[in-house]
């Protein structure tokens, strides 16, 4: 659950820094589904860095991973479904943390794009 927090979160941080005038709604207006922000409108933000010239959204396989996330998140939180699998959960956390570094190589900082894992890396190039 705190993942999943963690990556939408970090996806408002991310337009907000990109985006200054728009901290307020990013912050306190229900946003849409972070897979739908992630498709749609991260791949239109004015990054500050790029991956050859343009924005890109995440890669389908990480995306597919995040939906699990969010479903699993929500089951638990709204119907106290069964616990993930640990394999779930880490997988889960290696797409969060692809996610966080990607955001923050988005928002401007460079080197962070080498903290992407090499599969995220290579599928985004």
């Amino acid at each position: 659950m705190t993942g999943i927090t963690a990556a939408e979160l970090a996806v408002k941080r991310c337009i907000s820094t990109l985006i200054p005038s728009g901290e307020w709604l990013a912050t306190y207006v229900p946003s849409p589904p972070l897979i739908q922000i992630l498709k749609e409108y991260l791949p239109i933000l004015p990054v500050r860095c790029h991956i050859s010239e343009v924005a890109k959204a995440p890669p389908q396989q990480l995306l597919d991973t995040l939906r699990k996330g969010v479903t699993i998140r929500n089951r638990l939180s709204h119907a106290g479904g069964a616990s993930p699998s640990t394999e779930d959960v880490e997988n889960i956390l290696e797409a969060v943390r692809d996610l966080l570094w990607l955001t923050d190589y988005y928002s401007g900082v460079p080197w962070a794009f080498g903290y992407i894992s090499d599969v995220t890396r290579a599928q985004l190039s």
